[in-house]
């Protein structure tokens, strides 16, 4: 992965589940989440800390983790390299990642968040580890494969053709990709709309004024997660730290994070209330899956 990528991909992540609201089919009229619960008194907020890497929220138990995504793809690869042996051809397989190579399910969910990342690293990422550096090797070489093993591995376009065609055909059938369109719709709308709540935009003026004292101006925490001003450097420098510290630091004063977390579950259990048989299938879906992925695994 090349370093400009690596810089922007904190803020880039961050905001992901929002962008995506732009990008994704639109839902049935039908299949649409309840819109935010109606607004009430906005509570007070005492100052707290949160534990990003302990959070909870309703939609996980249909939501596949960034570790369960990687599993999914070492079950498609290894499908992938059956195919490829089938062929006559040798084919490198993806290296094992261990939970600890992965994000948590909501590091980024609401910018930084962790005050020891923010001191060492400011809104830069985390250097990868070793496992990773081995699997960005990987993909590195698959995208200068020689062009028969690049044709047998993709198809003529490149990318979702030949053996990578079979063994996605294999880990996904259509209603489970119907299903994985709805689950991110319902996502990035219930998102959206607990970023939209009243008690989340008066926590976010809190958080401003909180960090114009500490003489950083921004009208909302992604404005500073995105600031231009970090991807200059290769290393995060002196102002860029002291924004994140001053940015988790305003987020836990100002009971930012605790409110945006109580939206963020009424928002998604109200889904939840809503459609009660897609969400029940929801579950079911990512449970098959997953069990595919290590059925497929486990094979010698």
């Amino acid at each position: 992965m090349n370093r400009a990528r690596r810089i922007t991909l904190l803020a880039s992540s961050a905001v992901a589940v929002a962008v995506a609201i732009a990008l994704l089919v639109a839902l049935a009229p039908g299949d649409r989440p309840s819109a935010a619960p109606r607004p009430t008194p906005d509570p007070a907020v005492p100052a707290s800390r949160v534990d990003i890497s302990t959070l909870v929220l309703p939609f996980d138990i249909y939501e596949t983790t960034p570790y369960e995504v990687q599993v999914i793809e070492q079950a498609k690869d290894r499908l992938l390299g059956d195919c490829m042996r089938e062929l006559g051809m040798s084919w490198t397989p993806l290296p094992v990642l261990n939970r600890s190579d992965t994000e948590g399910p909501h590091d980024r969910r609401y910018g930084l968040a962790d005050p020891g990342i923010a001191a060492r690293y400011g809104y830069h990422l985390p250097p990868l580890t070793p496992t990773r550096k081995r699997l960005e090797a990987v993909y590195t070489d698959r995208a200068n494969l020689p062009p028969r093993e690049r044709n047998a591995a993709y198809g003529p376009n490149g990318s979702t053709g030949g053996c990578w065609k079979k063994a996605d055909e294999r880990m996904f059938r259509d209603a489970e990709r119907d299903q994985t369109s709805l689950l991110a719709g319902h996502s990035a709308q219930t998102f959206d709309a607990a970023r939209r709540h009243p008690h989340v935009s008066n926590a976010d003026k809190r958080w401003s004024a909180c960090m114009k004292k500490a003489g950083h101006t921004y009208t909302d925490s992604y404005q500073a997660l995105g600031d231009p001003a970090w991807g200059k450097s290769k290393r995060p420098t002196a102002r860029e730290r002291a924004a994140a510290v001053a940015d988790v630091r305003c987020k836990q004063e100002t009971g930012f994070l605790t409110t945006w977390i109580r939206v963020d579950r009424e928002v998604q259990n109200a889904a939840v209330r809503k459609n009660p048989a897609l969400f029940r299938d929801l579950a079911k879906a990512r449970t098959a899956q997953l069990a595919l992925a290590r059925e497929i695994l486990r094979r010698p």
